[in-house]
């Protein structure tokens, strides 16, 4: 297997050829024939990917913009025409009664016409074009399924509610029995956040391709990233790739935002998906259990775990089976230093070291983080909100020399900037989480006292101390 190790995407991606706020081509022929051609493409088991590599990025561009378009069509048209400018930069848009639109435009917020906040009668509107929740207790909301067969990620747009306040006393809303009802019943205190689905830059094909081969190798792999990042967005391509030559079983809490709203498997997952769900406060794992002894999985997939589900998901690739997860972390260092998922992450203890180690591997200190567990983890891909990707081929390596307080030196760079390197300084690890600070310290001031230097470090937290 391939390391790919340094190596970087060399493929550009469509912002370096156009602006990111720019408005999406509009639907013509050239559009519908292309989504044709992805349809037929799956239909003969060719994957996303693979129809996708060597696209240009205008061809990308139009298959996000039809999509995008299906997720903004709930909004006011004075607010769609507003955003037509912005459309292929969006990442996150936000409604409440009273407010102007906010969107998340190339990673930045954004008020939309200020002086011309959503009024009640823009909210009832928008509601009725969405579909009814599922199960309130989710906070999704799945848009109403589409008629129009050649539509590929229109119910996998993320849309989410929450209540904003108290109901007024005479607010019909109030007559409903149970509190969540009331609550996303009522127009005067319902927030929205729309986050749309997209299709796949080169550099993410690149980086699925590389990810395949070591899934099929029963190695497993997390993806690690701050929420709109791409971490979903991703999950779908690779359970899509890998699930080609393996038996891959997604599973899946109340929302199903991976998979899609309908019993069956959104078609971007590929046809041999089975997916398995778990209710909300449901056993995760019975159903992992399940899913291995029953259902032959050899690769699960796990979409954002938390600490109540992590124990079971460790079991199951204890026993041999190989795992696709993505949780919560802007780093490698945060997620192993997360005592919540230590069963994940392997975790990190204290220990103290000789002299010369010391000297030698962590700038005097002597005492050292060290992994306080195995961890199934092979693979990590930290995903960059500036859009950049960093793959970790070898985690417990990498790993390891975080915790000697070194910059990981098996890293592949996704970038879609073409000719850019790893660069340590710029993309590399808060490596002083991991650097405790004993009785033997390197003063970073060569006039300091080694007095002074001890007492200035006895101050440093311990991040990871038990």
């Amino acid at each position: 297997m391939n390391l790919n190790i340094q190596k970087t995407a060399t493929t550009p991606s469509s912002s370096e050829n156009t602006p990111l706020q720019q408005a999406l081509p509009e639907p013509d022929e050239a559009s519908q024939q292309l989504h044709r051609q992805l349809k037929e493409a799956r239909e003969s088991g060719r994957t996303t990917a693979e129809f996708l590599a060597g696209r240009s990025p205008q061809d990308i561009a139009t298959l996000n913009a039809r999509e995008l378009r299906k997720l903004i069509d709930v909004l006011p048209e004075r607010h769609k025409q507003a955003l037509k400018e912005h459309e292929s930069g969006i990442t996150e848009i936000t409604v409440q009664v009273g407010r102007p639109l906010l969107t998340v435009i190339n990673r930045e917020p954004k008020i939309i016409l200020p002086n011309d906040p959503i009024s009640e009668e823009d909210m009832v509107n928008i509601k009725s074009k969405l579909g009814t929740p599922q199960n309130l207790e989710t906070g999704r909301i799945n848009l109403k399924p589409s008629t129009d067969t050649s539509g590929e990620i229109e119910d996998l747009h993320r849309v989410s509610w929450a209540s904003t306040g108290d109901l007024p006393a005479d607010d019909k809303a109030a007559k409903a029995k149970n509190p969540l009802e009331r609550a996303y019943a009522s127009v005067k205190n319902l927030l929205l956040t729309l986050r749309p689905g997209r299709a796949f830059t080169q550099q993410d094909l690149s980086l699925v391709n590389d990810l395949r081969d070591y899934a099929e190798n029963g190695k497993s792999i997390i993806l690690l990233g701050p929420p709109g990042t791409g971490k979903t967005s991703l999950l779908r391509t690779l359970i899509e790739t890998v699930s080609q030559k393996k038996r891959v079983v997604l599973i899946e809490g109340g929302a199903n935002e991976v998979g899609g709203a309908l019993p069956k498997p959104h078609s971007v997952l590929g046809d041999s998906v089975i997916r398995m769900s778990v209710p909300p406060g449901g056993d995760y794992e019975t159903v992992v259990k399940q899913a291995v002894e029953n259902h032959g999985a050899q690769v699960i997939v796990f979409d954002e775990v938390n600490s109540n589900v992590q124990q079971a998901i460790a079991a199951a690739l204890n026993k041999g089976v190989a795992g696709i997860v993505t949780s919560h972390a802007s780093s490698l260092g945060e997620f192993v230093t997360n005592k919540q998922l230590s069963a994940l992450s392997g975790g990190a203890r204290r220990v103290t070291v000789g002299d010369e180690f010391a000297a030698a591997s962590n700038n005097g200190a002597k005492e050292v983080a060290v992994p306080e567990s195995e961890t199934p983890i092979k693979v990590a891909v930290i995903l960059r909100q500036d859009g950049r990707k960093i793959m970790h081929p070898d985690y417990k390596k990498s790993v390891g020399e975080l915790m000697q307080g070194k910059q990981p030196t098996e890293v592949s760079l996704y970038s879609g900037r073409k000719g850019e390197k790893y660069n340590p300084k710029e993309h590399g690890e808060d490596v002083s989480r991991f650097v405790h600070v004993g009785s033997v310290v390197k003063a970073k001031n060569p006039n300091t006292t080694a007095a002074e230097a001890n007492a200035n470090g006895n101050k440093a937290k311990v991040h990871s101390e038990k």
